[in-house]
């Protein structure tokens, strides 16, 4: 499924990565990841989004002012903290 992005949301976590072999790509950073799956939330079983959620809460580099502040852009931040609040 295709989804529209404002023009000023699309580079927003948008981060160059060196793959394996050396080539650079254009991915989203995890918190800007972490936002899209929250934002898709239905079209994802409840299990998965619990997993992927407490693996990132739990991580040593999250960026939790960062991810907020995406939920934010995203008109989300009021999920993102009940989520947070759930899982930390």
């Amino acid at each position: 499924k295709v989804y529209k992005v404002k023009k000023e949301l699309f580079e927003l976590g948008l981060v160059e990565i060196k793959t394996n072999y050396g080539n650079l790509v254009r991915s989203y950073d995890k918190e800007r990841t972490i936002c899209d799956i929250v934002r898709s939330r239905s079209n994802i079983e409840v299990q998965d989004l619990q997993t992927i959620l407490r693996t990132y809460f739990r991580s040593k580099d999250k960026d939790i002012p960062k991810l907020m502040r995406y939920a934010q852009s995203f008109s989300i931040a009021g999920i993102m903290k009940d989520y947070a609040a759930m899982i930390l």
